[in-house]
């Protein structure tokens, strides 16, 4: 039988937690397998009482997916305006998205997994949001090119891998595993770097934990 909390009054539940809650959920079953009802059985409240707070289901994970994304973005487009170079740019970028990534797990999961369900104005506003932040990462991969400090590559592709790479961690990130996030932003780094080519002596400099154990756990 499936556990329910303990039934509160209406004005005890808060809309933050309401959003928590359902984020947590929409992990855990995916967004189609979590009704209203559910959402209303961990929270502690009659599913009519959740319509005070959000107005559907649909409306729950765009603010899931739109405030999480905006305050990412936010942050990566102020890497990209920085005066830094384009490889501490890039440095900076990767580790913020590791970082992200590896504490908002659940809400990485839900834009990564259930984004697709939004539609109409929802679904163009998440798509806007992502195309921003890509494009951050192609502008500092395309001003490296033309610096001399990246290799000629396709920007748009490098640009895919590496956002690809840094979001599957939310996938297999282990908070209590051998790697924290900051050595995990390392090697990522240190590997993107030398892909696009990076000269080895400035590589060198973030090499240090590119080589692991055999242990694979992170």
């Amino acid at each position: 039988m499936k556990k329910r909390s303990p039934r509160r009054r209406r004005g005890e539940v808060k809309e933050e937690e309401v959003v928590a809650t359902a984020t947590k959920l929409f992990r855990e079953k995916g967004y189609h397998g979590t009704s209203m009802q559910d959402i209303g059985d961990a929270v502690g409240v009659p599913k009519g009482s959740l319509y005070q707070h959000i107005e559907s289901k649909e409306a729950l994970l765009f603010r899931i997916i739109g405030e999480g994304l905006e305050w990412t973005t936010s942050q990566i487009e102020a890497i990209g305006a920085s005066p830094s170079t384009p490889v501490e740019k890039l440095k900076n970028a990767i580790r913020h998205h590791v970082n992200a990534t590896a504490t908002q797990r659940d809400v990485v999961g839900v834009l990564l997994e259930d984004a697709k369900h939004l539609s109409g104005a929802r679904k163009r506003s998440v798509v806007r949001q992502q195309e921003r932040y890509e494009e951050v990462i192609e502008r500092i991969l395309t001003d490296g090119i033309q610096d001399g400090q990246f290799r000629p590559c396709d920007v748009k592709i490098i640009s895919f891998a590496i956002l690809g790479m840094c979001n599957w961690i939310y996938r297999w990130y282990d908070v209590g595993g051998r790697l924290k996030e900051e050595q995990i932003a390392q090697i990522l780094t240190d590997f993107v770097l030398r892909s696009i080519g990076l000269r080895s002596s400035e590589a060198d400099q973030d090499s240090s934990l590119l080589v692991l154990s055999e242990d694979r756990t992170p």
